[in-house]
C-alpha cells in the first residue's frame, strides 16, 4: 500500500509515526522539510525525508491524507487534484466545517473520509513535535471510515465514528475557537483561564458557539457547556494551541476556520458573536 501524507506539521508528522513503518509514504508539503522529528507518547521518530513533486508523479496512492490548516488548503488542492487517481481515497484531517468541499470538484465524496482530530502537539525551539495529549479521531460511521481505521493501531489512536458527524465537527469548532481565540488574543497558555478575565470571555465564546451551532441544526447536549468549562479548567497550566504556535511564530492562523466562520453564520443567523467579532477583528489587525 503506498500513502501520501500532504502537509508534514505537527498533525502530519504525528500521522508519519504512526504509519512507519508498516507502509510506503510519499510526502508533499507547501514549504521545504529534510526531516520529521516527533516525540510521541508510543514512538519516537527522528527520519530524514525527500519531498515529493506533485507534477509528473504517476504513483498510484491508495490514500491520500491531508493534514494542512484551513487557509492553507487552497494551495494543496492543485497538489492533490494532480496525485489524485481514480480509486484514490482521501482523508482530510483538520479544523473547521465542510471538509471535502475543496476537493469535490475532481473527487467522489464516497472517496472522502473527513476526520476531527484532538490530539495535542507542540513543537519547541528546535522544531521538534512533542506529543502533549492522548490522540482522539473522529468520523463519520461509514465503511471507508472503517478502512482508514485499519491502517493505524488501535492502541495508539482512539477512534470513534458518529452517525451525527456534523455535530462533532461544532463541538470540536466551539471548543478550538474559544479556547485558541484567547491564547492567541493574549498570547499566552491555559494559565491564563485562572484569570476570570480571560475565563469569562472563554464562557461567553462558547455560549456564542452554541447558539450558532444550533442555529445550524447542530444537536449539542445540554451538559456541553458545563462539559467544555470544567475541561477548559483542567488543562495544563502549559497547553497550548495552534493558533497561540502560529501567532507566536508570526504565521497566518485559523480564524477563516474558527472565530471567522461563528462570526460569518452568526450574521447568516442573525445572532450575536460579540466576542468572536471581536477576536476577529484584533487578529486580522495584528496580521
Amino acid at each position: 500500500m503506498h500513502i501520501g501524507v500532504v502537509g508534514v506539521g505537527a498533525v502530519g508528522s504525528f500521522v508519519v509515526s504512526q504509519l512507519l513503518p508498516k507502509y510506503k509514504l510519499s510526502f508533499f508539503n507547501r514549504t521545504e522539510k529534510s526531516v520529521i522529528n516527533l516525540k510521541s507518547f508510543y514512538k519516537n521518530i527522528e527520519i530524514p525525508i525527500v519531498l515529493s513533486k506533485p507534477i509528473q508523479n504517476d504513483t498510484v496512492f491508495d490514500w491520500l491524507i491531508i493534514c494542512v490548516k484551513e487557509h492553507q488548503t487552497i494551495d494543496v488542492v492543485k497538489t492533490v487534484k494532480q496525485l489524485v487517481k481514480p480509486n484514490t481515497k482521501i482523508a482530510v484531517v483538520r479544523n473547521g466545517m465542510q471538509l471535502q468541499d475543496p476537493f469535490l470538484e475532481f473527487v467522489s465524496e464516497d472517496f472522502i473520509l473527513p476526520c476531527i482530530i484532538d490530539c495535542s502537539i507542540q513543537p519547541d525551539d528546535s522544531f521538534v513535535y512533542h506529543q502533549k495529549s492522548e490522540a482522539y479521531i473522529i468520523t463519520p460511521n461509514n465503511m471507508l471510515a472503517d478502512e482508514f481505521q485499519k491502517l493505524f493501531s488501535r492502541f495508539v489512536i482512539h477512534f470513534e465514528t458518529s452517525d451525527d458527524f456534523h455535530t462533532q465537527l461544532w463541538k470540536k469548532l466551539i471548543e478550538s475557537s474559544a479556547v485558541g481565540g484567547v491564547m492567541a488574543l493574549t498570547k499566552r497558555s491555559c494559565e491564563v483561564f485562572d484569570e476570570t478575565q480571560y475565563l469569562s470571555m472563554f464562557q461567553q465564546l462558547v455560549r456564542e458557539g452554541i447558539n450558532v451551532a444550533k442555529a445550524d441544526k447542530a444537536n449539542l447536549p445540554f451538559y456541553f457547556y458545563n462539559e467544555l468549562n470544567q475541561k477548559v479548567l483542567n488543562y495544563p497550566k502549559d497547553k497550548g494551541s495552534s493558533m497561540l504556535t502560529d501567532v507566536l511564530a508570526g504565521r497566518p492562523i485559523e480564524l477563516g476556520a474558527k472565530n471567522g466562520y461563528i462570526s460569518k453564520l452568526g450574521k447568516r443567523y442573525k445572532i450575536d458573536t460579540i466576542e468572536h467579532d471581536k477576536i476577529v477583528k484584533a487578529l486580522t489587525a495584528d496580521d
